[in-house]
């Protein structure tokens, strides 16, 4: 399936190009090292400031489009709901945070040429960054969820969470807080930083989710790649400032720049989007269109993304038992491992209840497609392949016991006047009729169904020739006993059938030539004068 309201305007390529560019020409700086070392950390400092601010004027350019399209389309006011518009505007003022710290960073380092102070407000504004573009995350269009599917997206967020966060506390967090700082400011916001990635690695996990939806997975794979290379770049930069080894002027600096940058793409993207109902209504195509995929869905990988860190825990767990350390670090590696353990345990216990639901849908739909495959739909009696599958083994219990199998074939008599002078929605009604009392007139163990047209089949087994006589002729009687469709045509319209018998094995040995014999004596009713029963022998 193709949506061409997916295509990505010519200003985000021109975009994408100049973003490119400047990362190019930063990482030139930052390995080619010119001038004097003041020159280079300079260059440095204000090449991410203005790769920031041009990360801020990205947005802006997006917000301008949007205005201008929507304007242009005769709407002077956007149609998209409040939280769609506020989620361009809230990862801008995500971005403006990063971009005013920067510069008060850069402030400190070139203009009062001072090491930037820890804490300052250009943590402030660090900091700030991430509640913006978390909002951002959880305000943008979903795919409709089931109680079950939230409850399992719920879990593997947390079992993706809990593991990040043992992981982040062996190595970042634990450290940070036993470090030899002893003001509890210093060591909260020590801790807000790599928390704060944690923050990030939940935002990945919600695109993961949400990048099913066609019409958002442009700015949903753009907000992920970026949201990875600022998670890369804050965890390298934690580790480094734990090592006391970070200093401006390295390569990492250029994570920043890019990642926002990225950030800023994704607004773009993102302003190009159809509304949230048109959003909705893509969704429930592609919802269709997955019902219709294979059990070998691409998608699959999504359900073992929350299992890919499990073992990494574990793995951890193990260090930590032989290697030994600081028992604080140790015990929240191994609580961060029970804790994991048990939601693997109930998400198990989840999946094992869906599949069983699953299979008992599956299941009741299988049984109703195999009822549509073998019914008519407009007698609702069986129709002409099921009739076939019924004779045959019908005859072939017949043949093994030693039984006799009898077959009527009847048709009402001049239907086609019927539908010249009724309409085909009478037509359809007396053929409705006709079945109805044709299964009244039966047996328990007898089967009727409508052949095609206007013919009808009936299987009688255990039942002789003169035995099946007797029947056809209670089922002439039911019909012309009183006109049908009553309801439709003033007076009813009578009709009259004509009937053949046919018997296994007496007429013929096969399934096809029972079926012909009985064929053969209604035709010969036919001729008789209509209105009557012929057996294959009368015939």
């Amino acid at each position: 399936m193709t949506h061409p309201h997916l295509h990505l305007a010519r200003s985000f390529w021109y975009s994408a190009g100049l973003s490119l560019l400047y990362c190019l020409l930063l990482l030139s700086w930052l390995l080619l090292k010119p001038g004097s070392h003041a020159l280079f950390l300079a260059g440095d400092n204000l090449g991410q400031t203005l790769g920031l601010l041009g990360a801020v004027l990205l947005c802006g350019v997006g917000q301008r489009r949007f205005r201008r399209e929507r304007s242009a389309h005769g709407h002077p006011k956007p149609l998209e709901p409040t939280r769609q518009r506020a989620v361009p505007i809230l990862l801008g003022l995500g971005i403006f945070c990063q971009f005013f710290g920067q510069a008060i960073y850069t402030y400190y380092e070139q203009l009062l040429h001072l090491f930037a102070p820890f804490p300052s407000w250009a943590d402030a504004f660090f900091l700030s960054a991430y509640p913006f573009l978390l909002l951002g995350i959880l305000l943008l269009p979903v795919r409709p969820l089931s109680v079950t599917a939230r409850s399992r997206v719920f879990l593997d967020g947390l079992m993706i969470t809990t593991a990040l966060i043992t992981c982040s506390w062996y190595f970042i967090l634990g450290p940070t807080l036993l470090q030899g700082a002893t003001d509890m400011l210093v060591k909260v916001l020590g801790v807000a930083y790599p928390f704060s990635d944690l923050v990030l690695a939940c935002c990945v996990l919600l695109l993961t989710v949400r990048s099913s939806i066609p019409a958002v997975r442009p700015a949903m794979v753009l907000l992920s790649l970026a949201f990875v290379v600022i998670i890369a770049t804050d965890s390298l930069f934690d580790y480094l400032t734990l090592q006391n080894a970070y200093a401006t002027g390295g390569v990492i600096d250029l994570g920043w720049v890019m990642g926002y940058l990225l950030v800023g793409l994704a607004v773009q993207a993102l302003c190009g989007m159809p509304s949230e109902h048109e959003v909705q209504g893509v969704a429930a195509e592609d919802s269709l269109a997955a019902h219709r995929a294979p059990a070998d869905d691409p998608l699959l990988w999504r359900a073992l993304v929350p299992y890919l860190l499990v073992p990494v825990v574990l793995l951890l767990g193990i260090y930590v038992w032989y290697v030994g350390g600081n028992d604080l670090l140790a015990r929240g590696t191994y609580l961060g491992g029970a804790v994991l353990l048990a939601l693997v345990l109930v998400r198990q216990v989840l999946a094992v209840r869906e599949t069983h639901r699953l299979n008992r849908h599956l299941h009741g739909a299988n049984t109703q497609l195999e009822a549509l495959s073998t019914t008519d739909p407009l007698t609702q009696l069986a129709n002409h392949r099921a009739l076939l599958d019924c004779l045959e083994k019908e005859i072939g219990s017949a043949r093994r016991y030693g039984q006799a199998l009898s077959l009527l074939f009847f048709d009402g008599d001049h239907f086609k006047r019927v539908n010249d002078t009724y309409g085909h929605g009478v037509g359809d009604a007396v053929l409705q009729e006709l079945g109805r009392r044709g299964r009244d007139s039966l047996r328990a163990g007898d089967t009727i169904g409508r052949y095609g047209g206007e013919e009808f089949m009936v299987l009688l087994p255990q039942t002789e020739t003169a035995e099946a006589r007797e029947v056809a002729e209670r089922l002439r009687k039911a019909i012309v006993a009183y006109p049908l469709a009553s309801e439709l045509v003033e007076g009813g319209v009578p009709l009259t059938i004509s009937m053949g018998v046919a018997t296994f094995p007496t007429d013929g040995q096969t399934a096809g030539e029972v079926r012909d014999k009985a064929d053969q004596a209604m035709y010969w009713a036919k001729r008789l004068g209509r209105n009557q029963i012929r057996t294959a022998l009368e015939a």
